[in-house]
């Protein structure tokens, strides 16, 4: 999909070093936890006015990223997956999946989370980090070699302007996330900015701020054996995120004149009354 990334891969790994002297450790608990980095960008809402009197506000949804949803995957992103990269695939064939354990020791640390909205596009955008915690998956060090673990995200996208199967808004999309061309179902394959585990980056847009838009993702951290010809997948954790926009007609400029001389004009004979009618003290 459309995105703008929090580019700048050279400073990767002072990013991580960073977030995990700043998080911190992990305790005891039932379930990933969702954490706001305190240097984080949020943004909840955007607005910009358009032509034809015309005024979009972009709204994140979830406002705000709660915990995770169920382990090893929803029923929507596990039934894309099989029409996709299943048996009988549309996108590869083959692909097997199973559920992971919980991610109950880990965090995954938001850096920005962000409203779009402005005369060329609407959107949102999501950047955080993955800090595992005891016992729970960890990426390999690169280069990864045939037999080791790899880390990947899955991400499934739901939303009302496809760029996909059959392009165009008002028509309804829901797929996997995977760069065009791509033959795996991973999000962070093929990509030309760094949103490899422990990283996530996305920059969801679309140019129309004209129109009303719903997106909503579905997002897992997964597990492959790199150099499995089996094409096996462990899912374990993931998080909901989104975004959408609201079109509305804004007043013409002399009709907004008009309404403000005509409430001022009333509280000017509103206030004469009130003072005739105030009893003499």
């Amino acid at each position: 999909m459309s995105r703008s990334p929090w580019r700048g891969s050279a400073w990767r790994c002072l990013r991580i070093v960073l977030v995990l002297l700043i998080v911190p450790s992990a305790v005891v608990r039932a379930e990933l936890m969702v954490l706001y980095h305190p240097d984080k960008t949020y943004v909840p809402t955007a607005s910009a006015d358009l032509d034809d009197n015309l005024r979009v506000t972009t709204t994140l949804k979830p406002m705000k990223i709660p915990t995770k949803l169920d382990t090893g995957g929803t029923k929507g992103l596990l039934a894309d997956l099989d029409r996709e990269f299943g048996k009988d695939g549309t996108v590869d064939k083959g692909w097997s999946w199973k559920a992971g354990g919980a991610l109950d020791k880990s965090q995954f640390v938001i850096v920005d989370y962000s409203a779009i909205a402005t005369k060329a596009k609407v959107g949102g955008t999501l950047t955080f980090f993955y800090a595992p915690g005891a016992g729970d998956p960890v990426q390999s060090k690169e280069p990864v070699r045939d037999g080791q673990i790899e880390l990947h995200w899955i991400q499934r996208v739901v939303d009302n302007h496809n760029i996909t199967d059959k392009p165009g808004h008002g028509n309804a999309e829901d797929t996997i996330d995977f760069v065009k061309g791509g033959k795996t179902p991973f999000y962070d394959i093929g990509l030309k900015f760094d949103s490899r585990p422990v990283i996530f980056q996305d920059g969801s847009e679309r140019p129309d701020p004209n129109q009303d838009h719903d997106f909503t993702f579905e997002l897992y951290l997964v597990s492959h054996i790199h150099g499995d010809k089996l094409k096996e997948i462990t899912i374990y954790d993931g998080i909901t995120w989104g975004w959408s926009d609201r079109v509305v007609k804004t007043p013409e400029p002399s009709t907004l004149i008009v309404a403000l001389a005509a409430l001022a004009l009333a509280g000017t004979r509103f206030g004469r009354g009130a003072a005739r009618m105030a009893p003499h003290r």
